[in-house]
């Protein structure tokens, strides 16, 4: 029983934090920052795409600061949920 418990404990945490990189990454591409917790894989001049622990950016740089960003679209588990551009 205290296994079990131990195991629960475990995974909450996990989830806890994965929740914390999420609404992190996600808030700060919603204010025109690069995410945090991302790999960028795809280091273009103008478009990036980042991806973390089951979510992702497709993002569109063109300005010349490092930090901001122009547009992007954001995807958790291969759905899009939020994005300031079209198509």
């Amino acid at each position: 029983m205290k296994k079990k418990k131990g195991i629960k404990k475990i995974i909450l945490i996990i989830f806890i934090v994965w929740l914390f990189m999420v609404i992190t990454d996600f808030t700060m591409a919603m204010t025109c920052h690069r995410p945090l917790f991302c790999i960028n894989l795809t280091p273009n001049e103008h478009y990036e795409k980042f991806v973390g622990l089951g979510y992702s950016f497709d993002i569109i740089d063109n300005s010349k600061e490092f930090f901001k960003i122009d547009a992007y679209k954001g995807y958790l588990l291969g759905q899009e949920v939020c994005g300031n551009y079209m198509d």
